[in-house]
């Protein structure tokens, strides 16, 4: 499902969107690079979304027709999501354009799994993320509430660094 260098990039940050109701492009010739759903205005999305001056990310407007995945066979408005070449966070790139999504689309949805659970909990590695969109939080907020565990984390792995 990574043909190529640029969908290998982007799915570093679109792959938080597989916790949600949003086709990544599963089943289309450019999978991660496609971020839509049957109710999105592609030209409405990819204007609010090139307003917000993400980093690393240029958008176009799309619709496409996955033929695999969540709306299989079915029309999707949308965007491509092109690399700049600047250097970016998935993490927050993933965020700010969920939130956009969130405000803009109320079809949007959060999916759990078969335990019941948010997938997006685990693809961000706490419920900060899905807290942060829940309150309507930005970015910095919810960068500034994990600042802790990312301590944490790189204090504990770094035993394992051989270089």
């Amino acid at each position: 499902n990574l043909p190529d260098y640029g969908n290998a990039v982007i799915y570093s940050s679109a792959v938080y969107f597989e916790g949600t109701n949003l086709s990544v492009g599963r089943g289309t010739s450019n999978p991660f690079k496609y971020l839509g759903a049957p109710w999105i205005d592609a030209e409405k999305l990819c204007a609010e979304l090139s307003g917000l001056g993400i980093r690393g990310f240029a958008f176009r407007p799309i619709y496409f027709r996955p033929s695999a995945s969540i709306y299989s066979g079915r029309r999707c408005g949308g965007v491509q999501i092109f690399l700049t070449g600047e250097k970016f966070s998935a993490y927050e790139n993933a965020y700010r354009i969920m939130a956009c999504i969130k405000k803009s689309f109320p079809q949007f949805r959060l999916m759990r799994d078969g335990s019941n659970s948010y997938g997006l909990d685990i693809l961000a590695g706490s419920d900060l993320f899905r807290s942060g969109l829940d309150k309507g939080l930005p970015f910095d907020a919810v960068s500034r509430e994990s600042e802790p565990a990312r301590d944490h984390y790189r204090r504990s792995i770094r035993r394992f660094y051989i270089y």
